[in-house]
C-alpha cells in the first residue's frame, strides 16, 4: 500500500500511480514537513496540503491555500507556514451535510448545510502555483483530487456521529 505509517512519509509518486486508499487518508500526513504540532489541533489531521480555491468574488480567481481536514471541518490557510505557526485559518467550514457537486479531472466543488447558497470550487493541479509561491511541501506528491474528496467525505460521515 502506498499509505505509510503516520509517522512515516508516504514514498513519492505519480497523481496518476496513486490508487484510492481504502483506509482513511487522514492517518497519514504526506510529508515530514507538512506535519503540525498536537498542540495546534486537538485532534489528528486526516489529510492537509495545498488545492487552489476559487475565490467568490467576481474578479478572485483562484488562489493557492494551505487545507487542512479535522475536526469535522476543512481549514484553510494563506500558507503551510501560518497553519505550523497556529495562525487563524483564513476560513474554516464545517463538514456537516456536505454535498461534493461535481468532480472533473483535478477539480471538485462541494456545499455545506452550513455554507448556504456557497460552492467552493478547488483545484489539486497545484505544483506550478506551489513552486512559483516558494512553499516547501517536501519531496512527496501532493495529495491529489481523490484523496481529498474521500477524505471529506470520510469527515463528513465523522461529524454526523460527533
Amino acid at each position: 500500500s502506498p499509505r505509510a505509517q503516520p509517522s512515516s512519509p508516504r514514498p513519492p509518486t505519480s497523481p496518476q500511480a496513486r490508487a484510492p486508499s481504502p483506509r482513511p487518508a487522514a492517518s497519514s500526513t504526506p510529508s515530514p514537513s507538512w506535519a503540525r504540532s498536537d498542540a495546534v489541533t486537538s485532534s489528528k489531521i486526516r489529510l492537509a496540503g495545498p488545492l487552489l480555491k476559487l475565490s467568490p468574488s467576481f474578479m478572485g480567481g483562484w488562489q493557492l491555500r494551505w487545507f487542512e481536514i479535522s475536526d469535522g471541518c476543512v481549514r484553510y490557510y494563506a500558507s503551510p507556514d501560518d497553519a505550523k505557526a497556529g495562525k487563524e485559518p483564513k476560513g474554516q467550514v464545517e463538514l456537516r451535510g456536505m454535498k461534493i457537486q461535481k468532480k472533473s479531472g483535478t477539480t471538485f466543488e462541494f456545499t455545506t448545510t452550513n455554507s448556504g447558497e456557497r460552492v467552493f470550487g478547488l483545484d489539486a493541479d497545484i505544483a506550478k502555483s506551489v513552486a512559483s509561491a516558494g512553499w516547501d511541501v517536501g519531496p512527496s506528491a501532493p495529495p491529489c483530487m481523490q484523496d481529498w474528496v474521500v477524505a471529506l467525505e470520510q469527515e463528513a460521515v465523522f461529524s454526523r456521529r460527533a
